[in-house]
């Protein structure tokens, strides 16, 4: 029964160190939530920040003039990111190497962004923080299903608990990104730094 299989999933150590990676990965995604507001720290008009970090009309190109049309937006980027290395790791069958790499490239973008005000730098932060740290999490979320062998019953209540639990940083982490502490977020971007390493 379903209880047998919860049993079954605590028993295996796994269990425990997905928990506590799905746990920092969800505290270094908390930055989602503010993401509007840290992009609006480029000194740009809000619609504008808002509009960057939506797919924008032309992809083609990026314009420092700030013209909405033709703006890279970060989650398109982020995105495309995303499928290439999902593609990767599922071809290598090797998601840690993945995972790890992506962490250290958000944990760069989160320095650089409480570490500078220069709108370039910061600008390319903006980018590195995401795809570091949301690639990682469509990879992690695979490699959770793919690590706990059959019964179903166990897999199925290894995946509940490791996203009931893990979740639980979303609740804190917001904290993180205090309102006082704009432009820079250095104590959120400080935090989720250390926490993707």
């Amino acid at each position: 029964g379903m209880w047998a299989g919860v049993k079954l999933a605590f028993k295996d150590y796994r269990l425990y160190l997905f928990i506590l990676m799905h746990h920092l990965n969800s505290l270094a995604n908390t930055f989602v939530y503010f993401f509007p507001s840290i992009v609006e720290t480029l000194n740009v008009p809000k619609l504008t920040s808002l509009l960057l970090t939506v797919p924008g009309k032309d992809l083609r190109r990026c314009s420092y003039e700030w013209d909405s049309n033709h703006a890279i937006t970060v989650w398109f980027v982020t995105f495309s990111v995303s499928v290439c290395i999902n593609w990767s790791a599922a071809r290598t069958n090797d998601r840690s190497i993945h995972i790890a790499t992506l962490m250290i490239v958000s944990s760069i973008g989160n320095a650089v962004a409480v570490g500078t005000t220069s709108f370039a730098s910061r600008y390319f932060a903006m980018f590195l923080i995401p795809i570091g740290v949301v690639s990682a999490y469509t990879v992690f979320v695979s490699w959770i299903s793919s690590s706990f062998p059959l019964p179903d019953i166990k897999r199925s209540s290894a995946i509940a608990v490791i996203n009931c639990i893990g979740n639980t940083a979303t609740i804190y982490g917001s904290y993180m990104y205090d309102k006082s502490t704009a432009p820079r977020y250095i104590p959120g971007g400080s935090a989720a730094a250390a926490v993707c390493l």
